[in-house]
């Protein structure tokens, strides 16, 4: 099958409501990003080298989200998609803030960020996702979230850079506040957007029921799977490679934009193929190698292991990710009215997965050193073959 990649490309059709939810996610995604590669080293510092205290503060945040997503998909009932997106951010604000005073008591405002984080995730993820799902076209969908995607991969290679330079010249306050104004520009796309008419029609037990309901089971477990190898990455490979690399932020910082650069092509590619190629097929090849690059990642132990075993990791990360995030989508479009439903759900499973990971990693660094936090995430990442597409 011959692919004609720049003409395939000019054909994706990128409605203005997708545009304008990619543009408020794009901005996030920069805001966030500054901090988020650093915020796992941020609460080890804080707690003292505590890898035990960052384990529980995390498994805290993700027990809250769990509890936390149907009352917020409750309240967009209420006010709508786009009210509700724009409620979550005086929350990400408070979150923000209370980082910003954290050294006046640190477990007192480490807990008041996570819990103003979560309810600010409640009221954000599933009306994105939903809203996501309903403007996207589904023969098109691998082409449009590769597109924007790599948009945002673009912004993202310089993201580590400045953030670290900003943490060694200026320190975590400084960040914050500009964080919190790029939160706030963010909202500005959201205004124009198009409302949609969706309502959660589930209570919290009739969620909880069709979360472990046998005709969800591939939900429930492929998306718990995707929690579990997420959340290792999310902590436990960044404070490896910053104890690895001496606790220098430099050079965490420009070795992960190195790595943004080489993914950046590969998503495109792979955005291509999704669209031509059975999911399922692409899928199984993608977390087998997915699952090998955690592997591997146990072993590193210098800079330019680092930087070989990240790329072909990121590598495995878009053959795996882009069938799978395609079919999330393609799922939720299927639900049909009920794309809400099966958002929650999904973030649901997100949330169990991750808690149940965080909990054995705690067991399992009782006897083994940090890195071996990644064999978990490679049994995560291969159960995200159960879903079907």
């Amino acid at each position: 099958m011959k692919l004609n990649f720049w003409k395939d490309y000019q054909q994706a059709d990128l409605p203005p409501g997708l545009s304008l939810l990619y543009t408020n996610r794009t901005m996030g995604t920069v805001s966030k990003g500054l901090l988020l590669l650093f915020l796992p080293v941020f609460f080890y510092t804080k707690f003292n080298l505590s890898l035990e205290s960052v384990i529980y503060l995390y498994i805290f945040s993700f027990t809250l989200m769990f509890f936390l997503v149907v009352p917020g998909a409750k309240m967009m009932n209420k006010i709508g998609m786009r009210r509700s997106i724009i409620l979550s951010v005086p929350f990400s604000v408070l979150y923000y803030l209370s980082l910003f005073f954290i050294d006046h008591n640190v477990w007192l405002f480490a807990i008041l960020a996570i819990t103003f984080l979560n309810i600010a995730r409640a009221f954000y993820w599933v009306p994105y996702h939903t809203g996501f799902a309903k403007f996207s076209h589904g023969g098109q969908r691998g082409r449009q979230m590769s597109m924007l995607t790599t948009i945002s991969d673009f912004i993202q290679i310089f993201i580590p850079l400045l953030s670290s330079y900003l943490i060694v010249n200026f320190g975590f306050n400084f960040l914050f506040i500009l964080i919190l104004i790029i939160e706030l520009l963010a909202t500005i796309p959201i205004i124009f957007l198009s409302p949609i008419s969706e309502r959660f029609s589930w209570t919290w037990w009739e969620t909880l029921k069709n979360l472990f309901a046998k005709k969800n089971r591939d939900i429930l477990w492929s998306y718990a799977g995707d929690g579990t190898q997420a959340i290792v990455g999310l902590i436990f490979w960044p404070l490896f490679i910053w104890l690895l690399f001496n606790e220098s932020y430099e050079a965490v910082g420009l070795i992960s934009a190195g790595i943004i650069l080489i993914s950046i092509i590969l998503r495109l590619i792979m955005g291509d193929y999704a669209d031509k190629f059975e999911h399922n097929k692409v899928l199984k090849s993608g977390t087998i190698l997915y699952a090998i690059g955690w592997c591997l990642k146990i072993f590193v132990a210098t800079t330019f292991q680092v930087f070989i075993v990240s790329a072909y990791h990121n590598l495995a990360a878009v053959i795996m990710r882009t069938p799978f995030d395609v079919g999330m989508y393609d799922q939720a479009a299927d639900w049909g009215h009920y794309a809400d439903e099966f958002t929650v759900i999904r973030e649901m499973a997100l949330c169990l997965g991750r808690v149940v990971a965080l909990g054995v990693i705690l067991l399992l660094l009782l006897f083994l050193p940090i890195n071996y936090a990644f064999l978990i995430a490679a049994g995560g990442s291969l159960l995200l073959n159960t879903s079907r597409y």
